[in-house]
């Protein structure tokens, strides 16, 4: 008999962003030392108000949460919640449920 399923749960960090094609946002245009990611969805979709993927910032703490120095999470901009990320697998999953392709695909 084989023993348990074990998924892969790679850590979302900047790398992740880059293979994914995010784009960089600065909260501060002049400072530039603080900025988080964002991913539009579908990636095509041009509509600066349509519904995005947004990361916590590069100096944002989660509390409760076991977070490595690099580490970011991902949720649903606006949406209270909704779409929390913690994986990179978790982010593949979540786009190909709500855009019916691979994230890696344009």
């Amino acid at each position: 008999m084989k023993g348990p399923v074990q998924f892969p749960q790679t850590p979302i960090t900047e790398e992740t962003f880059k293979k994914q094609g995010w784009s960089q946002e600065f909260e501060d245009e002049e400072n530039g030392d603080e900025y988080y990611y964002t991913l539009s969805l579908p990636k095509s979709n041009k509509n600066p108000y349509g519904i995005q993927l947004i990361s916590t910032s590069n100096k944002e703490r989660l509390d409760g949460v076991d977070q490595m120095e690099g580490q970011y999470f991902v949720q649903l901009l606006d949406c209270g919640g909704l779409g929390q990320c913690y994986t990179e697998e978790e982010i593949e999953v979540l786009y190909k449920t709500l855009c019916r392709k691979s994230i890696y695909e344009l």
